[in-house]
């Protein structure tokens, strides 16, 4: 997770979000071309991300969100709103 992330969010709270329904999703499955980069916010900072469309199941229910994630210091850093 990116650490603007956390500067918007209590770490707490992305913590239970995460356990909650993130580590219970299935069939996470990339869905078309990821796109990008492409300027994107969150908070007060400005940043460069790619978005990859995708699909999952979380209850028994099947979804489909785009993800976005950028590169920073070669690491892959993944962009939520925690809730």
């Amino acid at each position: 997770m990116d650490p603007a992330v956390l500067d918007l969010f209590d770490a707490d709270l992305c913590r239970t979000f995460i356990e909650r329904e993130i580590l219970a999703l299935d069939n996470y499955a990339l869905t078309g071309d990821v796109t990008g980069p492409d300027t994107q916010s969150i908070g007060d900072r400005v940043f460069e991300a790619y978005t990859a469309p995708t699909s999952f199941v979380f209850q028994g229910q099947s979804f489909e969100s785009p993800a976005s994630f950028a590169f920073v210091d070669d690491e892959v850093r993944w962009f939520t709103n925690c809730r």
